[in-house]
């Protein structure tokens, strides 16, 4: 299984989870491989080079796979022949965290307080 971010991130730790469980339906070993770098285009080249036997295959983050390729004027594959996508393996939700003693504690307050400021530091 090739993971086209570091170790650490969130597709990482998707794919060791998700490995897992497949490894004991397919009654085999997976290895994850994680190959970032470039946004993602390094693993998910190495994904789509791959031989088509079954044994290789992607996990990626949904930057790493609907956004990149449309802001990368050259990549090295054509991304919608080359990959397919087959399952969905998680749902993140982001949080946005600001310090305890600041003076915004909603999103509301936050954009009013940027919106006073400027550009300046907040």
């Amino acid at each position: 299984m090739i993971v086209n971010f570091p170790v650490g991130g969130s597709p990482d730790l998707v794919a060791r989870a998700v490995s897992t469980s497949v490894a004991q339906a397919l009654g085999q070993q997976i290895v994850v491989d994680n190959r970032g770098g470039a946004g993602g285009i390094i693993g998910s080249d190495l994904a789509a080079k791959s031989a088509p036997d079954g044994y290789t295959f992607l996990c990626s983050s949904g930057s790493g796979a609907a956004i990149v390729p449309y802001i990368t004027p050259k990549m090295p594959f054509d991304h919608e022949k080359d990959l397919i996508p087959v399952a969905a393996g998680a749902r993140l939700e982001l949080f946005l965290v600001v310090r305890s003693d600041a003076p915004y504690k909603t999103y509301a307050e936050l954009i009013a307080h940027a919106h006073r400021v400027g550009a300046q530091r907040f």
